[in-house]
């Protein structure tokens, strides 16, 4: 983006009474970044929230690397292109954590299910 461009939405910005310096200082980063400067500065102000590589989901979820792009070809799971890159591509860790919980409860559940199945046999 051309620094002129910068300067005219700043002054814009200037002259909205609504707007707080923190809130124009996070908006003209936004412009400068084209969105992608907000995104990185929420993942880290969170904590939580980091992008894993594809072989950390697989050692995590304890899958191949296939099994992860299968997953994400079928949308399971969401792929996101790292900033500035054009084929690397991460996993948020939420979403990560979201599925493991999901798997967690069907195997509980499944558990339980073959427990009280062999209770009724006895």
């Amino acid at each position: 983006m051309l620094p002129t461009t910068v300067e005219a939405v700043k002054a814009i910005l200037r002259t909205d009474p609504t707007v707080t310096q923190d809130e124009r200082i996070e908006l003209v980063a936004l412009f400068r970044e084209h969105g992608r400067a907000g995104m990185m500065r929420g993942a880290k102000a969170e904590g939580e929230r980091r992008i894993l590589r594809r072989a950390e989901v697989a050692r995590i979820m304890a899958r191949s690397t296939r099994a992860v792009d299968y997953m994400a070809s079928q949308g399971i799971i969401r792929k996101v292109i790292l900033p500035g890159r054009k084929r690397s591509s991460g996993f948020v860790s939420v979403e990560v954590e979201r599925l493991l919980a999901e798997d967690r409860g069907k195997e509980d559940t499944d558990e339980r299910q073959h427990i009280q199945r062999r209770g009724r046999r006895s």
